[in-house]
């Protein structure tokens, strides 16, 4: 081998390690520095009703007072982390973190709100599950990555998640829509509901109601998995329970109140 390039090929691989060692050593920096921040902030709502507009992190909401928004923050910094915002802005509460471009590993945040009962309630994330518990209001839900949890609820949900499962449990609705492109869907009524469409492209289903006599007319279609119906398919009812999937079992069922 010729020296020129011999000396040349040195020096490529003295660059590209001490790059290496210089990467390794700023990401040790980034976690050795990482470290939870809280904060807390309350916003007057005027209007009539509420969407909380999240980028990133994890979303929980309780009942709260009337006429204010209690918002909870944890952030975890770093010397390359976040620079959080939130506002309210008419009826939209807008919350970001505003990660890194480049190591946006360090940026992680998660928000418990407390919100007025009664209000319609429409909640987006890009990334981040969203956790529903005691609200007495009609909701719309998307995320595009994360898990969609409902629970002791009142009130018409719609339910969209790009990735992650759909869980409604001990909540009383009459229209429920709930749609997953991979992951599962259970949905457990406290009544009978009127009309529930639920779709996933891969993963079961699992719907549960009361054993209360109400018949319902039933749609199941599955590509590949097995069907347990336990209610008859009373073509004309006016309770409608309409299921679909690609790729997993499907399962509806009476129990008892």
């Amino acid at each position: 081998m010729k020296r020129p390039l011999r000396t040349l090929l040195i020096v490529f691989g003295v660059v590209i390690t001490a790059g290496g060692i210089l990467l390794a050593a700023w990401v040790g920096i980034i976690l050795l520095s990482s470290h939870d921040v809280r904060a807390e902030k309350t916003f007057q709502l005027t209007s009539n009703d509420l969407v909380i507009d999240a980028d990133n992190g994890g979303v929980t909401i309780e009942p709260g007072a009337s006429g204010v928004i209690e918002v909870r923050r944890k952030v975890t910094d770093s010397i390359d982390g976040p620079d959080p915002t939130w506002s309210l802005e008419g009826n939209r509460l807008k919350l970001r973190l505003h990660c890194s471009t480049f190591f946006g590993f360090s940026c992680d945040g998660s928000y418990a709100i407390k919100v007025p009962l009664g209000l319609p309630l429409t909640v987006a994330t890009d990334d981040g599950g969203v956790n529903v518990s005691g609200l007495r209001q009609n909701m719309k839900i998307t995320t595009d990555n994360g898990h969609i949890d409902i629970s002791d609820s009142v009130g018409d949900l719609t339910m969209r998640t790009d990735n992650g499962g759909i869980d409604v449990t001990r909540t009383t609705a009459n229209t429920v829509k709930a749609t997953t492109d991979n992951g599962g869907v259970r949905l457990r009524f406290d009544n009978s509901p009127t009309a529930v469409d639920a779709r996933t492209d891969n993963g079961g289903v699992k719907i549960t109601v009361p054993d209360d006599g109400t018949d319902y007319e039933v749609g199941v279609k599955t590509g590949n998995g097995g069907k347990d119906v336990g209610l008859d398919n009373v073509r004309g009812s006016t309770h409608k329970i309409t299921v679909q999937t690609d790729n997993g079992g499907v399962s509806i069922q009476r129990t008892a109140r």
